[in-house]
């Protein structure tokens, strides 16, 4: 899985590249627009790394107690996040979001994949997850370049990132995720 991050990632830079003004600003998902969706794909990326590279801890991180603790937290920081980045331009974030992703790239390949990940794959009913599945999660987050290309009225993009990859992955939570 981790082998697909930079091919995904080319095609996420093609994609932003290829953007006008009008195109950054069209509605992709929710209140949110195509700039707002790539500022969330950073967004995710740079905590991903901060959390779990670099071992860091928020000062403001709440106490969760509760999965529903877990979700609000993170709506609330994509929320935070996305409105913060409205202050960027579309070429500073195609930077930011090209830097982040090699570098997140490069933590991921320097994991053992059998070993316990930071993150449980918890909708998967894990408690405890190896980081090849966490990692195959992380690359589910990426699709959101997918719904950024349709959106953005851009035209369709031939590579489909690792379908038939994942698809394998996740038989692994079927079972669970399912019921």
């Amino acid at each position: 899985m981790t082998e697909l991050f930079p091919k995904l990632n080319a095609e996420l830079q093609e994609l932003l590249c290829s953007l006008d003004d009008e195109d950054w600003s069209r509605p992709a998902t929710g209140a949110w627009s195509v700039k707002d969706v790539g500022a969330h794909l950073l967004d995710t990326t740079l905590r991903r790394l901060a959390v779990d590279r670099d071992q860091y801890v928020s000062p403001d991180a709440p106490k969760l107690e509760w999965d529903r603790d877990l979700t609000n937290y993170i709506n609330q920081t994509n929320s935070e996040w996305v409105k913060a980045a409205r202050r960027l331009s579309p070429r500073l974030l195609i930077g930011l979001l090209e830097k982040a992703g090699q570098e997140m790239y490069e933590f991921f390949r320097a994991l053992d994949p059998y070993k316990p990940a930071v993150f449980p794959v918890s909708w998967a009913g894990e408690q405890v997850s190896s980081n090849w599945f966490d990692i195959a999660r992380e690359y589910t987050e990426k699709w959101h370049h997918q719904e950024t290309n349709q959106r953005s009225g851009a035209p369709a993009r031939a590579y489909q990132p690792g379908i038939p990859v994942s698809r394998s992955r996740y038989v692994h939570a079927s079972p669970t995720a399912c019921l």
